[in-house]
Parts: structure tokens; C-alpha cells; sequence
């Protein structure tokens, strides 16, 4: 790890002269990449993005630094020509293994397999005392697809300080994933976790602000959607599990998610519904749900302050 970092210290001396300056007393690179190669070097979203070429390991580097504050944001590599495995041969065990070998005091803090385009790869969060790291790991040859290097392990932007705020937002929930990313030049968090409301279980998404600790986004979703809904002689509502923003929606005009979700089944006549988001479609707030009934999926738009049905899509759950 430590010859990656100072083969990311020297990059970013080589790039910035001014950052040289002002470096060159704490960090002493005593690793170089001679075949290391700048592509380009331009502003993106208030940062200066500097990509190269790294022939010996293969791979594309983009480093994010922020010129106003003077730091090093984001070290991004990825393996040209790797895309996942045709199949999950690693077990999350061998895949952490394979994680290891490169980072030897790193802690993982959350893993999971997942796909795109029928290619299979785990990623894995993890921290150092250096960074907080995101990395893709290949499933079948445990080959490290891509690593996001983000220099934000101490202070508010933290890893902890993201699980800290989630706990203070759902104290019962369990995360299951929480991932930073740059959105717009400014660092962010995705989040998963699982909550339970009048006893049903309920996956939630959302993104959360570490600067302002806000989240949006927010997206409610049963557990298992596929489980078949109840059916009854004469269609009925289910009970509506009540949601922890409903408390806020009355000094804002809301009519609040469990509203929203019993006037979406009431239109339906009955069913389940599956996902509930609150949105702005054309300057107005909106809940966007989505439910199953009777072998149908239906969407619907539903205005969040006068309840109004603003739009309703139906068809054949296949």
C-alpha cells in the first residue's frame, strides 16, 4: 500500500507544481512509475482531474484534487478490459483475501456480490488510516477491477461519521451497504439499509449529504416485493406502515407517505405496494409508488400536498 501511495504522491507533484510546493515537506515519494503517463489535466466540477496511464499495471488513474482547500480528494483506478466474471467462483471471503493482499491494513466494512450485464464482481468498502477505499473485485479471478481512493478518513466527511448520522436517522435500522461517490465535485454517500415499521420490514435508499448531514432521495421498499399479496373475496387495504418522515409532513404541507400509499391502494382496489418516493416533477412534489395487484404492476404519481392522482400506469406483472 504504501508504494501505491507514494506512486499517487509523486503523480500529483508531477501534475501540480503549486501542490510540490506545498507538499514537499510531509510527503517524500520513494517510489516512482517511470512508464507512468499524463493523458490530460482539465476542471471538472470545481476540481482538477488529471488522468494517466499506468502501462505496468493496466490501468486508467484519474486523480481529483480540490485547488481551493489545497487536498487530494479522490485517487481512481481501473483495470482496462475487465468487466466481471462470467460466473462467482470467489467466495466474499476469498474476494476480502484478494482485497488484502493489496491493502494489508485495511478494514472491511461492507461487502456484497452484485452483476451487470451477466458479469459478476463483488465490491468491497473498506478504510485505512490514510482513506476510505471502494473496490470492484472480479468474482471469478479475483482480479481488482477498479479502486476509488477517497481522502476523507478523518473529520465530518468520515465513513463513521456517514454511519453515525444514519443511526441517529433510523436507530433501529440495519445498513446493509454505504458507499461514498462524487456527485457534481462534492462527496456523497449511498445507503441501504433495512428498517422495521409496524412490524414490516422495509429496505430504504437514499443519499445522505456529509457536509449538511441531510438525506434525499429517500426511497421505501417491501423487503421481499415478490412475495404474492394476500387475496380476499372483496378487495381491502393493507394496513399502511406509518413512515418515519410523516411526523415533518404536517408544518409542510404533506399529506405523507402512509396517505399517499392508502389513496395508491385505494385506486388500485387493494394490492401491495412495493415503493414510495417523494419527488419534484415540473416544480411540484410528488410520491411516485409502485405497487402489484392481481398479477399487474402499477405506477403511480400522486400530488403530495392535495392527494390528487396526477398519473396512472398498469401492466401484466411477467
Amino acid at each position: 500500500m504504501k508504494k501505491m501511495l507514494c506512486l499517487v504522491t509523486l503523480l500529483c507533484l508531477m501534475a501540480f507544481p503549486a501542490l510540490a510546493q506545498q507538499v514537499s515537506d510531509t510527503l517524500a515519494p520513494a517510489y516512482s512509475d517511470s512508464s507512468a503517463q499524463m493523458l490530460s489535466q482539465e476542471m471538472e466540477d470545481g476540481l482538477q482531474k488529471t488522468t494517466f496511464w499506468l502501462p505496468k499495471s493496466n490501468e486508467i488513474m484519474e486523480n481529483f484534487y480540490d485547488p481551493t482547500l489545497h487536498q487530494l480528494v479522490l485517487d481512481e483506478f481501473e483495470l482496462q478490459g475487465d468487466d466481471g466474471g462470467t460466473s462467482m467462483v470467489l467466495t466474499e471471503a476469498e474476494a476480502q483475501a484478494k482485497l488484502l493482499q493489496l491493502y494489508p491494513d485495511a478494514s472491511i466494512a461492507y461487502i456484497k456480490s452484485d452483476t451487470d450485464d451477466r458479469r459478476y464482481y463483488y465490491e468491497i468498502v473498506f478504510t485505512t488510516a490514510e482513506f476510505t477505499g471502494v473496490t470492484k473485485v472480479n468474482a471469478a479471478t479475483g482480479m481488482l477491477m477498479k479502486r476509488e481512493l477517497y481522502y476523507i478518513a478523518m473529520g465530518n466527511l468520515s465513513l463513521q461519521s456517514a454511519q453515525e448520522a444514519v443511526l441517529a436517522q433510523w436507530p433501529e435500522c440495519s445498513i446493509s451497504f454505504l458507499v461514498p461517490e462524487l456527485d457534481d465535485g462534492r462527496l456523497i454517500y449511498d445507503g441501504d439499509v433495512v428498517v422495521s415499521e409496524y412490524g414490516t420490514d422495509m429496505r430504504v435508499t437514499f443519499e445522505l449529504d456529509p457536509e449538511t448531514m441531510t438525506f434525499f432521495d429517500i426511497e421505501k421498499r417491501l423487503l421481499d416485493p415478490n412475495t404474492p399479496p394476500q387475496r380476499t373475496a372483496e378487495p381491502s387495504i393493507s394496513p399502511i406502515p406509518a413512515s418515519s418522515d410523516d411526523a415533518s409532513t404536517s408544518s409542510s404541507g404533506l399529506i405523507g407517505t402512509a396517505k399517499a400509499m392508502e389513496i395508491a391502494q385505494q385506486e388500485i382496489g387493494g394490492g401491495q405496494v412495493t415503493s414510495i418516493k417523494l419527488d419534484r416533477e415540473h416544480g411540484r412534489q410528488v410520491y411516485e409508488v409502485e405497487a402489484i395487484y392481481n398479477n399487474y404492476e402499477y405506477e403511480l404519481e400522486i400530488d403530495a400536498q392535495s392527494g390528487e392522482i396526477l398519473k396512472w400506469e398498469q401492466e401484466l406483472d411477467d
